[in-house]
């Protein structure tokens, strides 16, 4: 049994609650001589999808199972995975012997995030857009888009010529559009349904001016209505885009949680069943005032709601949506930016065996550097982030080509900034003892050093095991851990 079962009067506390309406000769068991006791089954998943079919449906007598007790002893123990086995039962059999085996009432856990449609769309009219897997109640990429018009021409704009910012600026509206064409009642629309206004007190607001603000629009400049019509103090221009900051603080939390929502499966802020006043009556510097408070008529809205939006949880929350844009981002930059770079990349067979020939994506990058050296490092940046292990394991040699390029544009500062972007530092950073040394990570070391004395480029380090790692007449590279240090050889 689980804790949401079908129940006959659409409501149970359990599953034992739902059994119990199943014993219809209140005798304390549910067998034959109960209604409906044709008519109930038992779910065996013999192929473990969480779909029930046919086949894994079962009467009770083909089980072999004379009657179930309704009774039960409570138990409460969470098991790994986060199920629970709430309480315990009994049932007889039938093979005569009069035994009785146990049963158990289980809440499962819910895992609304990792989703699969048992329905599957048509997109053959937008098989040439991007795609990615979406989760919760978000159905892949190309599905919504083949429900959602304003979805497919977004993502119709994108393409190799779409540069990283814009992408990244695509991405916001993207994810709302895909949110909002998934089949899901996320916290505000639920409210809605029951004549709510959900919203929240963003951090640091008083609750008051979260509600001025939230209808400062209904009220226009002026602090309360007479006779439906906006009337009282005028607000000064401070209040009013006071009021607009905090507005559109509002409107951000209630955006980020609606595609949160969507994308997770889950409500953030489930709304109660009841119900309350409807009018608005007072607006301004005191608290609200009831139906019967001064201001006259009141305006007819919805049941305000109001939450508390605390800073640490907001901030959690900015963090799962910035791992979202994050996924989404690298998701389409390969299927659109980076597309005709992966497409270069032809398939070599020799005598020695198989490989892939790199040849036209370096000159793909080459060409983007004489345009655009910027547009080009973000670009390799980009490629080695995503696949940068996987093709210099196939023998692109990626690193190098970085290397060469930090060199030759150090001097442009916007190709520091994107390099900056992705974790690298401009120049070489010493201390007063010309030691340079790793960061947390992994650290590219790239340049050229002039000795006076010898006219050779020497760069000494420790590392164990090495005690040479001079080069003379050159560019010296090497990608060193966190641990190691260097040291300019004078």
């Amino acid at each position: 049994m689980r804790q949401h079962a079908r129940c006959l009067t659409g409501q149970a506390v359990d599953g034992f609650d739902v059994l119990a309406q199943q014993d219809t000769n209140g005798d304390g068991v549910v067998n034959s001589s109960d209604a409906n006791w044709d008519n109930l089954r038992v779910w065996q998943d013999l192929y473990q999808d969480g779909i029930s079919q046919a086949n894994e449906l079962k009467t009770l007598d083909e089980l072999g199972i004379a009657g179930i007790n309704v009774g039960k002893t409570e138990h409460s123990k969470v098991l790994p995975g986060g199920n629970e086995i709430a309480d315990l039962g009994t049932y007889t059999r039938t093979d005569g012997t009069g035994s009785t085996s146990g049963l158990a009432d289980v809440n499962l856990a819910d895992d609304t995030f990792h989703r699969e449609f048992t329905d599957h769309l048509d997109t053959s009219a937008v098989a040439d857009l991007p795609d990615m897997q979406g989760s919760g109640a978000v159905r892949d990429l190309r599905e919504a888009a083949s429900q959602s018009p304003e979805l497919a021409a977004t993502l119709a704009e994108l393409g190799p010529n779409t540069t990283r910012e814009q992408l990244k600026a695509a991405i916001g509206v993207i994810l709302q559009q895909w949110a909002d064409c998934a089949n899901f009642n996320d916290s505000f629309e639920t409210a809605d349904t029951q004549n709510k206004d959900l919203f929240f007190i963003p951090p640091g607001v008083s609750a008051l001016d979260a509600y001025n603000a939230r209808y400062a629009g209904l009220l226009g400049a002026y602090s309360g209505i007479n006779n439906g019509s906006p009337s009282g103090l005028s607000l000064t221009n401070d209040i009013q885009n006071k009021y607009e900051n905090i507005r559109g603080q509002q409107d951000g939390i209630e955006r980020l949680l609606k595609t949160l929502e969507a994308f997770n499966g889950r409500d953030f802020t489930p709304i109660a069943t009841n119900s309350g006043s409807t009018s608005l009556v007072a607006f301004g510097t005191s608290a609200p005032a009831g139906s019967s408070g001064t201001g006259g008529f009141g305006l007819d809205i919805n049941t305000p709601v109001m939450y508390n939006m605390e800073q640490a949880r907001l901030n959690l929350l900015t963090q799962s949506y910035n791992n979202l844009v994050a996924s989404v981002y690298d998701a389409l930059i390969l299927q659109t930016r980076l597309k005709p770079y992966l497409d270069s990349i032809s398939l070599t067979i020799t005598d020695g065996g198989i490989g892939l020939d790199f040849s036209a994506l370096d000159s793909l990058l080459a060409s983007q550097h004489s345009g655009n050296a910027n547009t080009a490092v973000g670009d390799l940046l980009e490629l080695r982030r995503l696949m940068g292990n996987k093709l210099e394991a196939a023998g692109w040699d990626g690193l190098a080509l970085l290397a060469d390029w930090a060199v030759t544009d150090a001097s442009d500062p916007a190709v520091l900034s994107t390099l900056s972007e992705f974790g690298y530092s401009g120049g070489i950073h010493t201390d007063a003892a010309g030691q340079v040394s790793g960061g947390n990570a992994s650290d590219i070391v790239a340049g050229q050093v002039y000795d006076p004395v010898t006219g050779s480029v020497r760069i000494s380090g420790f590392i164990p095991g090495r005690t040479d790692l001079a080069e003379n007449g050159g560019q010296y590279l090497k990608q060193v851990a966190n641990d190691e240090e260097w040291k300019i050889a004078a």
